[in-house]
């Protein structure tokens, strides 16, 4: 956690030095969200969105923390924001395909994840969630 500390100020520094960007918000926002201090993790990455809104990466990453504090229709508008912001991105399909499944909703999971694996290839970390995911959806 010390390390995950020393990052937080060292982009804290950075962005006391040279003022905020979309980018150092960003991270600042990842590493926070990593520290598990999500208001200020919130905060941080609508602070990206307000100097960049075309940041995909900061709408994912809001998705996220919508979907650990449990707030579904933050989630759900968070991904459609970051696809429409990089509609090529499979991420945010995949993503919303893994809690279609949770909820049980089979048939808008598949296809999710078919839109998902359909676009650019997903990376290794991606590849492995999905193959799960496949698999469990086929035995529904």
């Amino acid at each position: 956690m010390e390390g995950l500390e020393n990052a937080i100020l060292l982009c804290q520094a950075e962005i006391d030095a040279h003022g905020p960007t979309a980018e150092t918000c960003f991270r600042m926002g990842a590493l926070l969200a990593r520290a598990d201090r999500f208001s200020e993790a919130f905060a941080a990455l609508e602070q990206a969105i307000q100097i960049d809104p075309t940041h995909a990466r900061a709408c994912k990453e809001l998705a996220r923390l919508s979907l650990a504090a449990n707030e579904m229709r933050a989630f759900a508008n968070w991904c459609h924001e970051a696809l429409r912001l990089d509609p090529g991105d499979p991420e945010p399909h995949l993503m919303m395909a893994e809690v279609l499944a949770e909820r049980r909703r089979w048939e808008e999971a598949r296809d999710e994840l078919r839109l998902a694996l359909s676009l650019r290839p997903l990376p290794e970390d991606h590849r492995a969630r999905a193959a799960s995911l496949l698999t469990s959806l086929e035995k529904k």
